[in-house]
């Protein structure tokens, strides 16, 4: 089963520096981004959110996965930095063997299934839109 992960910083731990007022979110956001998901993923999946908002601020078909308790030892390195440790094999347990994360600054306009229904162990995506 495929992990999909939509991470949600709070404006206390998210990425600090000069695109910081362009990507503040809210967990309404990371719901509708999950909407968009389950309507257009037709592999089987979980939601996760990996967030430090409070459980009760999301429906009960997304999992909360608390950011602090999985990922505040990399907190000094700051935001997007703490996604790595999701390649950590003491999460496997948390998140599942296979995940995909997707921004919420993403729009899901079609069929996600092509994306994530593929052999490979790793799949990366090189984005050139902010440098």
């Amino acid at each position: 089963m495929l992990s999909v992960i939509l991470w949600l910083w709070s404006t206390r731990s998210g990425p600090p520096g000069k695109f910081a007022d362009y990507f503040t979110f809210h967990p309404n956001d990371l719901c509708r981004m999950a909407a968009a998901v389950r309507a257009n993923l037709k592999l089987p999946h979980r939601l996760i959110a990996i967030t430090d908002y409070p459980r009760d601020l999301f429906p009960s078909e997304i999992e909360h996965v608390p950011l602090e308790e999985h990922f505040g030892d990399l907190r000094a390195l700051g935001g997007c930095w703490l996604r790595l440790k999701c390649f950590s094999p003491e999460l496997d347990s948390v998140l599942g063997p296979r995940c995909a994360w997707i921004d919420l600054d993403s729009i899901v306009t079609s069929d996600l299934t092509p994306l994530f229904d593929r052999p490979e162990p790793l799949v990366l995506y090189a984005s050139r839109s902010i440098i």
